[in-house]
């Protein structure tokens, strides 16, 4: 099995470190990633959606990947929890009673609906996994034209 190596990345031209506003990079590999069982791409969302991992202090970080079920909030309670902080192309998603979330170190990584790419994990509270912080995820839907120009650039 052979390795790719990242020779080049996008990041959006509106990014924010401060506000994270515009939280997402495009990363172009040589070679390209062929698929196979444990390699496929992204089903990248035809509708917005919206209206891994537990951790909770002490943090340890697992070797493997993580999973966790958790439910998108809808924007206006994830407004009404994060204020102006969070802005149409943010989404919030956790478990109401905490315990359950995207945590430091996550950041780059996905929020899979039904097989499909619905948001990248941003930021959220810190400790993370506290009941009514949800995790806040770049929303993926609304970034589709410039996702779709720049990979046809690539």
């Amino acid at each position: 099995m052979g390795f790719s190596v990242a020779v080049a990345t996008v990041v959006h031209p509106g990014f924010s470190d401060s506000s994270y506003a515009h939280d997402l990079m495009l990363l172009r590999l040589e070679p390209p990633l062929s698929s196979s069982s444990s390699i496929q791409p992204f089903v990248l969302p035809e509708a917005p959606v919206g209206s891994p991992r537990l951790l909770l202090p002490p943090e340890t970080f697992p070797d493997t990947v993580q999973c966790v079920n958790i439910t998108v909030v809808d924007d206006t309670e994830c407004g009404s929890i994060y204020g102006s902080k969070v802005t149409e192309d943010m989404m919030c998603a956790g478990a109401t009673t905490g315990g359950k979330d995207s945590c430091q170190g996550d950041s780059g990584g996905p929020l899979i609906c039904d097989g499909v790419l619905q948001g990248i994990v941003s930021w959220g509270d810190h400790p993370c996994g506290q009941p009514g912080k949800p995790g806040v995820y770049t929303r993926v839907y609304n970034y589709l034209p410039w996702i779709l120009e720049t990979m046809g650039e690539a």
